[in-house]
C-alpha cells in the first residue's frame, strides 16, 4: 500500500476533487477507496462519488459555498487518514 504522504489530491475543474494513489494499484488501497466511497456516498453537497482502481473522484455542487473545492480536498485528506478497508459483499448479475 502506498504511503499516505504519496497520495495526490487535486481539483478536477470547478466541480470535482480527486484523491489518487500512485501506481501500482493494490487490493489494500482499493479496499480503502471502496470504504471511503461508501462513507461519502450520502454526503450533503456531493452529486456523485466515483471510485476507481487507484483513485476516488467526488463531484460536488460548486454553489454550496466559498472555497468548496479546497474544502473537499482537505476533507479527502482527513477521511483518507481514517479510512478502513471495506470488503464488499459479492453479488451475482444475470445478463439476459
Amino acid at each position: 500500500m502506498p504511503n499516505d504522504l504519496a497520495m495526490r489530491y487535486y481539483l478536477l475543474g470547478e466541480r470535482a476533487a480527486v484523491l489518487e494513489s500512485p501506481p501500482p494499484a493494490s487490493l489494500d488501497c482499493q479496499r480503502r477507496i471502496w470504504w471511503l466511497a461508501q462513507t461519502l456516498a450520502e454526503e450533503a453537497g456531493l452529486i456523485e462519488v466515483v471510485p476507481g482502481m487507484n483513485n476516488l473522484t467526488v463531484v460536488f455542487d460548486p454553489d454550496a459555498g466559498a472555497d468548496v473545492g479546497a474544502g473537499w480536498l482537505e476533507r479527502l485528506r482527513r477521511e483518507w487518514a481514517r479510512a478502513r478497508r471495506a470488503t464488499p459483499q459479492p453479488r451475482q448479475v444475470t445478463v439476459p
